[in-house]
């Protein structure tokens, strides 16, 4: 896996929480997702690893 497969867009991010793109970057500026790492070719990058925990917390699959 290269350094940038660990960074995924927001679509992605949405992809992978079951929701809506529009409900996961709203999710973020309000403060209750993940803040993005940085910009990678003009658009938001967020971690993989994070964005999952973030998921499985969420849909309550996070192991305690």
């Amino acid at each position: 896996m290269s350094k940038l497969d660990q960074f995924i867009s927001a679509t992605e991010a949405a992809q992978l929480a079951g929701i809506e793109r529009d409900t996961f970057t709203s999710y973020v500026s309000r403060g209750f997702a993940p803040e993005p790492v940085g910009v990678f070719g003009g658009r938001r990058g967020y971690e993989r690893a994070t964005i999952e925990a973030w998921a499985a917390k969420r849909s309550g699959n996070a192991s305690e």
